[in-house]
C-alpha cells in the first residue's frame, strides 16, 4: 500500500465533525487550502466539536491496475 502523505507540498485539509459524547463521526468534510481555511469554515458554519487534520490517501496498488479495456464507463 503507498500512502500519499499530506506532508508533501502543498498539504491539503480536512475536517471532522463529531457527534455525541463518544465523538462518533458524523460527517468528514474535504478540501481546504490550509488548515485556517477548514477552522475558518467550521466556525463560520457553527460547529462546536470538530478537528482539522491534514489529508493522507492511501492507495492499494494493486486494485488499480487496469487491463486493456478495462476502466470507468460512466
Amino acid at each position: 500500500m503507498t500512502c500519499l502523505a499530506a506532508d508533501q507540498p502543498p498539504p491539503l485539509y480536512g475536517l471532522v465533525v463529531f457527534d455525541g459524547p463518544g465523538r462518533a463521526v458524523k460527517a468528514v468534510m474535504v478540501v481546504f487550502e490550509n488548515a485556517h481555511a477548514a477552522d475558518a469554515h467550521a466556525r463560520r458554519v457553527g460547529l462546536g466539536d470538530y478537528a482539522v487534520a491534514p489529508l493522507s490517501f492511501c492507495l492499494d496498488r494493486s486494485a488499480l491496475t487496469l487491463t486493456a479495456g478495462q476502466g470507468c464507463t460512466s
